[in-house]
């Protein structure tokens, strides 16, 4: 599981089991078919990137956070280059 994921879940898996302490949570990597295995029942929450901007009007989603990601680097990393 990526760092930044474990960042980002621990406070809401926190604050689920404070909520549900007998709650069963599983993190997995993206497998995709989301919406079909939401629908079917088989995972019952998801946390990530919409895969479009238009979802089905049966499946609700809700941003958590409204904070900017950045990207820092010293002056004249390479990677500069790319991103100008």
């Amino acid at each position: 599981v990526d760092n930044a994921v474990v960042a980002l879940l621990l406070p809401v898996i926190d604050e689920i089991r404070s909520k549900a302490p007998n709650i069963g949570i599983a993190i997995e990597a993206p497998q995709g078919g989301t919406i079909e295995r939401l629908r079917s029942g088989l995972i019952d929450l998801c946390f990530g990137y919409p895969v479009d901007d238009a979802l089905p009007a049966d499946v609700r989603s809700s941003p958590l956070f409204d904070s900017v990601h950045v990207c820092i680097v010293r002056k004249g990393h390479p990677l500069l280059d790319k991103l100008e």
